[in-house]
């Protein structure tokens, strides 16, 4: 290749990347109007896709940035399809779940074609993924002024760019107020605990600066607003998990920053107490005044439909050996929803009298809340654990923790956490559960002799 040739093509790789640094910042936009998903309301997985698909076409052999993701990629597809056809096809199922994979999948060799290994490229995709949620938190802050002062105009302009719009139950810029937990738990709690890793120069400190702010801005607006129940759990249990690994003092910096922090939050939550409107936890408050077990589930609806799924999918899951190990395929789990659906309904009281829970039977959907269940309803325990344990040999078990938390309670094969940890984690080594690049380089201010900090 003639040295225009290269510089042409160097060109265009720069040009194409810039297409990725967009994708970053359309991560906290998911909620979208005219995104293609009734459900999670995204355009990044489409984003990613593009950019994946120029950058094969312009270097084809950066596909083979990680040739064994390559090969399992391959081996895992023949797995995956193999059983489809010999299940309860239902094909909108099975479109659906192979689609979510493949862009979850391409999102994966898009992290892995641009971070090419080196760790400054990775600071610089933490870097945008923190200013990227301070505008999420920016739009929330906006969404708050509209909706307390009746501003008619901007109102009528989130009707029209939001998919869903929950008035003054604030959701930022997510699909719903319960994916708050996926963003800044699964997305960008890693971004922080990256960027505190790295040596002190003016760049990182503002990166650090501005991942830090966003991670509180939106958890403590979340919370006092009490838009999301389910960050109140998810809260205690990720914080838990920080003092475990003794990872509490990333999110703040110092003590001191810890102490002010949580002073400010605690003023601003009086403060604004008073043009709160009254009984947003009135969901939690019916869970626990109702009790425990399956009283305190039919407090609430929502929650009850959405404990039925799983406890049916479980139930189905269960009742032969086979398709405990081997699952029923892409898009068929939805046969063992309605074949454990009788054993659920005998268990969990009110069911029969929730319309959720009905029209769940009804429609056969690919909706079940919890990955780890689908994973093995669809492909089998045996592929469950075998990809459990390639992930666990990624080593940065605080990360993977969380996730396996989080998706306890989302089901979506493309969103972002799981595949954001199957690209960071090769670069990352394990260090009482801190983020620790392995290799080394001289930009970027790295610290002396351009080590990672550590």
């Amino acid at each position: 290749m003639t040295a225009s040739a290269q510089s042409g093509d160097n060109r265009r790789l720069k040009g194409v990347d810039s297409l990725f640094i967009i994708g970053l910042y359309t991560i906290p936009f998911d909620n979208l109007s005219f995104a293609p998903s009734a459900g999670w309301a995204t355009v990044s997985p489409f984003v990613f896709f593009v950019y994946l698909l120029l950058r094969v076409i312009i270097e084809p052999a950066s596909i083979l940035i990680r040739p064994r993701s390559a090969v399992l990629y391959i081996v895992a597809s023949i797995y995956i399809l193999a059983p489809i056809p010999f299940g309860q096809l239902r094909l909108s199922n099975a479109m659906d779940s192979l689609a979510t994979l493949f862009l979850g999948v391409t999102f994966y060799f898009s992290l892995c074609v641009f971070l090419r290994g080196e760790h400054e490229r990775l600071v610089k995709m933490c870097s945008h993924i923190a200013v990227a949620y301070m505008f999420s938190l920016a739009y929330g802050v906006l969404e708050i002024l509209t909706y307390k002062f009746h501003f008619l105009p901007l109102g009528q302009l989130f009707d029209i760019v939001e998919k869903r719009n929950y008035g003054e139950r604030i959701s930022f810029s997510f699909t719903e107020p319960s994916f708050i937990s996926m963003h800044i738990f699964g997305v960008l709690l890693p971004v922080v605990l990256v960027l505190n890793r790295a040596a002190e120069s003016d760049f990182t400190v503002k990166a650090k600066r501005r991942a830090r702010s966003a991670f509180w801005g939106i958890m403590a607006i979340a919370l006092i607003f009490g838009t999301s129940v389910r960050l109140l759990i998810d809260s205690t249990i990720v914080f838990l998990l920080l003092l475990a690994f003794g990872q509490i003092r990333s999110l703040f910096g110092t003590a001191r920053n810890a102490v002010l922090g949580i002073a400010i939050i605690a003023i601003v939550g009086v403060a604004v107490t008073p043009f709160v409107t009254v009984g947003k936890f009135d969901r939690l408050s019916r869970i626990l005044e109702a009790g425990s077990g399956h009283r305190a589930i039919g407090a609430d609806l929502s929650l009850q439909a959405r404990a039925f799924r799983i406890q049916a999918l479980s139930e189905g899951i269960l009742q032969d050996s086979h398709t405990l190990l081997f699952g029923v395929g892409m898009g068929n789990a939805y046969s063992l929803v309605n074949q454990g659906a009788a054993a659920t309904l005998g268990k969990i009281p009110g069911l029969d009298k929730n319309t959720e829970v009905s029209s769940a039977l009804k429609l056969n959907d690919n909706s079940f809340f919890n990955l780890h269940l689908r994973v093995v309803a669809e492909l089998g325990l045996i592929f469950y654990l075998f990809m459990f344990g390639l992930l666990l040999r990624g080593g940065w078990l605080l990360y993977l923790l969380v996730l396996s938390w989080l998706y306890m309670q989302f089901d979506s094969y493309a969103f972002f956490g799981i595949w954001l940890y199957a690209a960071m984690s090769p670069m990352i080594s394990n260090a009482n559960g801190e983020a620790r690049i392995k290799m080394s380089s001289d930009r970027f201010s790295w610290g002396k002799g351009g080590k990672w900090r550590s």
